[in-house]
């Protein structure tokens, strides 16, 4: 395409560099995961890339099921791997393990990046969490502590997107791990409850689902928000929010 008119060359020399200034440019690398040795091998493992729920790549296995093997495309903003460190954690039906660090990068023979974890064998036992929630949308943020002095280790910060209806939490390590649920009344903001304060999830009656009803949510909610604004008539403030139907329920079960 030829431009004569020197007006049109600056308009379209503008587009460019809007295009090229809002596009994200996105890698993808190759996975390994290595699972020490464990009391069984699991057959169905999910990697959590990044801390985003949202991004669970497919893996295959080897023969030992202690391999796993996959790619993902990293579109991060900040960079990509391996200029950027990149971190994941493993769901392993019944188990799940710490956040950690991909090791040094390797290169396969076509010159991809392999970002290659390491998992330590993780015997704590995990529940699965489902909720619902109406008429909210909401989202979840999955926080877990990094354990010991591990050289690759890091804490887990796994947030979700913005979802609706009923979603399950696989493999949660109650209550160590601590899980927050935003009830979402705008595309940007969210009333926050932290349900490991709730009897549901730290003194949990397997496969018996417990619903919080308006009060129950205006209560969850005033109980997880100290110190940001919430003052003695906190509950009654939170209460007759508008935002806050009558029709509001959060349903919660583990299993």
């Amino acid at each position: 395409m030829f431009f004569r008119d020197p007006v049109s060359l600056a308009r379209a020399a503008t587009l460019i560099a809007i295009f090229c200034a809002v596009t994200v440019h996105a890698s993808t690398i190759k996975l390994r995961i290595v699972l020490d040795p464990c009391d069984r091998a699991p057959k169905d493992v999910r990697v959590v890339m990044n801390n985003d729920e949202n991004e669970q790549p497919p893996l295959d296995h080897d023969q030992t099921y202690r391999i796993w093997t996959g790619k993902w495309e990293d579109k991060r903003e900040g960079g990509q791997f391996p200029d950027v460190r990149l971190s994941a954690s493993v769901r392993l039906g019944g188990a799940r393990t710490d956040c950690e660090f991909a090791g040094k990068p390797e290169k396969d023979d076509h010159g991809v990046f392999i970002a290659v974890f390491k998992f330590a064998c993780d015997q704590n036992p995990t529940s699965d969490v489902t909720i619902k929630s109406e008429p909210f949308a909401f989202r979840y943020v999955r926080f877990l502590k990094k354990s010991g002095d591990k050289t690759l280790g890091c804490d887990c910060t796994e947030r979700s997107p913005s979802l609706n209806g009923t979603q399950t939490l696989l493999d949660t390590r109650l209550p160590m791990e601590v899980l927050r649920l935003g009830l979402e009344y705008s595309a940007s903001d969210a009333f926050w409850i932290q349900l490991n304060d709730l009897p549901v999830i730290h003194k949990p009656r397997k496969g018996i689902p417990v619903t919080l009803d308006h009060d129950g949510v205006v209560d969850a909610i005033v109980r997880s928000t100290p110190g940001e604004g919430f003052g003695p008539n906190a509950h009654d403030i939170v209460k007759v929010n508008p935002q806050i139907k009558p029709d509001t329920r959060v349903t919660l079960t583990v299993n």
